[in-house]
């Protein structure tokens, strides 16, 4: 029986981490990347079997492709899983966020990643050892379909990563890969402090400071304490590694129905009200 190998990118902290020690529990042989080499250097030693540390930054197009020679020479036979976890989050309002930032943000969060799938893709294809294609997981967000105040940069690359993942999914039926859009709610992980902290970027003398603290008392507070677990996660993304025919997103939110079915479904000017009145109201 062929070793199943997935790439994970982004595994030095939260979802990227519990991904990494999900999969190898299972079996597979895990390629993790991350960008400082201190951090591969600790990774080998935690897992001396099974798993290849790559030094990879998703912005830096040459370091994924050579990310994606180290992988094509060690597993000849290519690989089973594709998954595009990491990310980054810029807060704040959108008419005061430097335009650098959000560029960065959609370095990261699309372009690496398309980066990252056009070096990666070859290796997904079905060959003489295996009859099938791969699949390509894509993590986005709420975010990816919910646009919320204060974090507009956010937003915005997962809109496009959801857009750019279903044009993706249907030009690469002809190679029976399959790309599949993972869109979790809150999850308790660094990126929420290391990123949407946006009032103690600059903000504060604007007309937006004293709503941003209430977003972050009311939203991003109560978000990271109900969120769900990264370990959960990767149970359930593992899970859909291994169907045979997912769907093409899946969605988990803790608080289903406040967090996800409402927000979707009742009318948007309603839920713009009900967003003001709660941040901007005296």
């Amino acid at each position: 029986m062929n070793e199943k190998v997935v790439v994970i990118t982004g595994v030095s902290t939260g979802i990227g981490a519990s991904l990494s020690e999900t999969f190898l529990k299972d079996g597979y042989a895990v390629c993790g990347t991350v960008r400082k080499v201190e951090d591969a250097e600790q990774l080998a030693k935690q897992y001396p079997e099974k798993f290849t540390a790559l030094v990879m930054d998703v912005t830096h197009q040459e370091s994924v492709e050579n990310a994606a020679m180290i992988v094509r020479d060690k597993f000849r036979n290519g690989i089973d899983v594709l998954i595009n976890n990491a990310g980054i989050a810029v807060g704040g309002p959108l008419l005061h966020v430097p335009l650098a930032e959000v560029s960065y943000q959609m370095q990261v969060n699309v372009i690496g990643v398309l980066g990252v799938c056009q070096a990666f893709a070859q290796m997904l294809k079905p060959n003489d050892q295996k009859k099938t294609g791969g699949k390509i997981l894509m993590m986005s967000s709420v975010s990816g379909k919910i646009g919320m105040p204060f974090i507009g940069p956010y937003s915005a690359s997962k809109h496009a990563l959801e857009g750019l993942s279903s044009s993706l999914r249907r030009e690469l039926i002809k190679d029976m890969i399959d790309v599949i859009i993972i869109g979790p709610g809150a999850v308790k992980t660094p990126i929420w402090d290391k990123s949407i902290r946006p009032v103690k970027e600059g903000y504060e003398d604007t007309s937006y400071a004293r709503a941003i603290q209430t977003f972050q008392k009311v939203f991003v507070e109560s978000a990271i304490k109900t969120g769900l677990s990264p370990e959960y996660l990767a149970q359930q993304v593992l899970k859909i590694a291994k169907k045979a025919k997912p769907k093409t997103r899946y969605s988990f939110v803790a608080k289903r129905l406040t967090n996800w079915i409402a927000p979707r479904y009742l009318p948007t000017r309603w839920i713009d009200q009900v967003l003001a009145k709660q941040l901007f109201s005296k």
